[in-house]
């Protein structure tokens, strides 16, 4: 089954070319700033730290997307940002893509598949229409110059970029916890899971449940091994009873023979040396 999460970043391609006019121009966003609270799952990919991971994104559910198309798009990002969620029976996502985007011809572009339709959204409280392309579980839209909206339903995304580009907002959706650990700038990939469970058993292929408040953590390109990344992973337990054994069990998870865990409190470990294959990151996201 092709991912839902794939094929959003898939019809970038359409998008990145270029778009229809722009709105007066307002004050700057956050891309963070477009993400809903609540998701499972939150993830910053800079694309200088693994251009193939975004290039597998966008190939992995259509054919037609070239690997230079692909290659095209990735020389615009800079950064996704992502918010997943995945049950049995759904998935979910939400991408908001910062870089260089030219905005003059993307319309027409998507306008010559048929699958493609053109729909307005007026958020709550405007007076400004923005215009965004929808598709079966998809739909996308281009509200500044250095910004792509890519969900499966678009729409709020639209709404809080017009609260802080025109409104004044300065509040994100997300937890404080998250934006703080995602807003930041260099080549590390960063996560944060709000609901770790559902993450650790998609990464380790292992029911890992551990009481878990929140896990998140870092990963930076393996210098000695181009197939891997190097992880640090911060676990915060709700129990200090299980900590010793959460340890041993991880350790089993991810074979941790060569990585280093500090306590940080009675409850909160940072495991750091994690060598992970980069198609266990892949895993993530259906590729």
């Amino acid at each position: 089954m092709q991912s839902v999460y794939a094929a959003v970043f898939a019809s970038l391609i359409l998008v990145i070319l270029g778009s229809c006019a722009s709105l007066p121009k307002g004050a700057e966003v956050n891309p963070l700033d477009l993400l809903s609270g609540g998701a499972a799952f939150y993830m910053r990919i800079p694309k200088k730290t693994d251009g193939e991971l975004v290039e597998r994104i966008l190939r992995a559910s259509a054919e037609h997307i070239s690997e230079s198309d692909a290659k095209l798009i990735t020389g615009r990002i800079d950064t996704i940002y992502a918010a997943l969620t995945r049950t049995k029976t759904s998935f979910s996502v939400e991408a908001a893509v910062s870089g260089n985007i030219p905005r003059r011809t993307a319309g027409a572009l998507l306008l010559k598949s048929a699958q493609w339709k053109i729909e307005t959204h007026i958020p709550e409280k405007s007076i400004r229409p923005y215009i965004y392309y929808a598709s079966t579980g998809v739909s996308l839209a281009f509200p500044s110059p250095t910004i792509v909206c890519a969900a499966n339903d678009v729409r709020p995304m639209l709404s809080a970029f017009d609260a802080h580009a025109y409104g004044g907002s300065l509040s994100h959706n997300v937890s404080d916890a998250v934006f703080d650990w995602l807003n930041v700038s260099g080549s590390e990939i960063r996560f944060y899971a709000p609901n770790p469970l559902s993450f650790l058993t998609i990464l380790t292929g292992t029911n890992l449940n551990l009481q878990l408040n929140y896990v998140k953590g870092a990963m930076i390109s393996d210098s000695a091994h181009e197939d891997q990344y190097l992880m640090s992973i911060e676990f915060d337990f709700n129990n200090k009873n299980i900590v010793r054994a959460g340890e041993a069990m991880l350790a089993l998870a991810f074979g941790l023979t060569n990585a280093q865990t500090t306590r940080n409190s009675p409850t909160n470990i940072t495991v750091s040396g994690i060598r992970i294959n980069k198609r266990q990151l892949y895993k993530l996201f259906v590729l």
